[in-house]
């Protein structure tokens, strides 16, 4: 299949409204917000609609916005406006723009101020059950790319990316694309069948599997061998990177945490009934997960000690989101929980609400039991206002900025913000993305010493016998047996075929030609 590169292809104006019949703008400047963008992504409704909907943050390639602030107002600069000439201005430009309009406030008796905000960029991924992914501007709408890995008719799951890689499994295949070059990096075979989508880090793919392995592989070095990282149970969940750790639960209830760069066990947990949701990353050094029958729990991701406990009392099957200091959990029953994030101490909870999508300082963004969109204060948990949104089917859970995202599965997407609110603001799991490059050197010396070891017994189970795991191959030794069961961690075999022979990244099959040919 053809990737395509299509810049462009959907160009909604930025700011633009949305047309009567989908929301009304009344509703929403009632509610303190305003239209960003809308566009429509490519589906066929006859056969399906859009899956999945990830936004991933680009720390490399940031943009520098100069305000100029005056009497209580102010003007912003930023890359991509035009000047008096209709000219489009680099950054560069923007920062001579701001400093001529503080001249000219100047000789009008007027004290103005420059202060400058670096916005890093972020994506939306909108991948279809048709296999086409589109990369979109999270903050115009604005088509980047379009790619349609492998084979249309298989599953894809839910795709990943970094600075330069997207990873995406398609049926039981592997693909890595290299956007940076435009083009395939490599692809690889799975052995076994992928239990969730794959995961990027700065240096590797990890790709869980339902027979409870997580498959590690490099980036760019072909020539490094596979990892293959074993658990008890079914690995049916995404895993999480984190600057030092990856964590991925299993349906019997486990909670996994490896060294990032090395893939050696750190700990393992028995949290208790079955984690349907990834764990979340809680900056600088705690995970939180959450597990079926409604216990959250927040673990150190080094030592493997538990910060704290909380119980909703109800089924949980949503990730809860952790914006700054506060802990958000949606529960099957609708019931919303704020709580401390660093002691796990509830502040409030409300009732008749289905998920939460986004917040900002003062205010949280969720959907209630019949999808429409209500804003609550982040201090109080009461009801400020109400959207009504029955109507689109498709949300967006974004823990990156303030941005709202919804749509229908039919292919409609946009973008909702507060008034006024022209750049979007980072919460600390963003900010800690633009860390990411400083504490790396952190990570490298953690890979090259042995892990901390657990200040406290990390795995919690009832009793001291291993879980009876049935999701091994036929073949494969029961890495959990007493005594001869094979070391888990022992130094990885190579990714091979059904055949035994190597698959080589450049192996072309019939489905692949040029990644990225343009479709005529």
């Amino acid at each position: 299949m053809s990737l395509l590169i299509l810049l462009g292809m959907t160009s909604p104006t930025p700011g633009q409204r949305l047309s009567q019949g989908v929301v009304g703008t009344t509703a929403l400047e009632r509610a303190g917000l305003e239209m960003v963008w809308q566009t429509h992504v490519t589906v066929d409704p006859s056969r399906g609609g859009i899956t999945h909907v990830t936004p991933d943050i680009n720390v490399t390639n940031t943009e520098t916005v100069f305000h100029v602030e005056y009497a209580g107002e102010h003007k912003t600069f930023a890359a991509g406006q035009r000047d008096a000439r209709g000219r489009t201005i680099d950054q560069q430009g923007a920062g001579r723009l701001a400093e001529v309009e503080v001249q000219v406030l100047a000789k009008q008796g007027i004290e103005a101020t420059i202060t400058e905000t670096v916005t890093p960029d972020v994506t939306l991924y909108v991948q279809t059950d048709q296999g086409m992914i589109e990369a979109l501007d999270a903050e115009t709408g604005v088509n980047r790319w379009t790619l349609s890995p492998g084979n249309p008719a298989y599953p894809n799951m839910a795709p990943s990316a970094n600075d330069r890689f997207t990873a995406i499994v398609n049926g039981s295949t592997l693909y890595l694309y290299d956007m940076a070059e435009s083009k395939l990096a490599w692809k690889r075979q799975l052995r076994g069948a992928p239990g969730a989508g794959a995961i990027v880090s700065e240096e590797f793919v990890f790709a869980p599997l339902l027979n409870g392995r997580v498959v590690m592989k490099s980036l760019t070095d072909e020539r490094r061998p596979v990892r293959r990282l074993s658990s008890a149970g079914r690995a049916m969940v995404q895993p999480t990177v984190t600057p030092r750790s990856l964590a991925w639960p299993t349906d019997l209830g486990y909670l996994y945490v490896a060294n990032v760069q090395t893939g050696n066990q750190r700990f393992r947990h028995r949290i208790g009934s079955t984690i349907s949701s990834r764990v979340v990353y809680l900056p600088p050094d705690w995970l939180v997960v959450v597990s079926t029958d409604g216990f959250v729990q927040c673990v150190h991701e080094i030592r493997g000690s538990i910060q704290w406990r909380f119980s909703t009392g109800e089924r949980v099957v949503q990730s809860p989101l952790a914006i700054d200091d506060s802990v958000y959990v949606a529960t099957d029953y609708g019931s919303l929980f704020r709580l401390d994030s660093q002691n796990g101490v509830e502040q409030w909870h409300i009732h008749g609400i289905r998920e939460v999508l986004s917040a900002t300082k003062d205010r949280v963004y969720a959907r209630d039991a019949t999808g429409n969109l209500v804003v609550i204060s982040s201090e109080s948990g009461d009801e400020l206002a109400r959207v009504p949104l029955a109507h689109m089917n498709l949300s967006v859970v974004n823990d990156l900025t303030d941005r709202i995202y919804i749509g229908t599965r039919n292919g409609r997407l946009l973008c909702l913000r507060e008034i006024g609110q022209e750049l979007p603001q980072l919460h600390q799991s963003a900010r800690r993305e633009l860390d990411q490059q400083q504490v790396s050197a952190a990570g490298a010396a953690d890979a090259a010493t042995p892990d901390e070891g657990p200040t406290e017994e990390p795995t919690l189970d009832d009793s001291s016998e291993e879980p009876e795991d049935s999701f091994f191959d036929e073949n494969d030794a029961n890495p959990f047996a007493p005594g001869a069961g094979a070391n888990p961690f022992a130094p990885a075999e190579e990714m091979r075929d059904d055949a035994g022979e190597d698959i080589p990244a450049d192996d072309a099959s019939e489905d692949d030609g040029n990644p990225f040919a343009v479709d005529f």
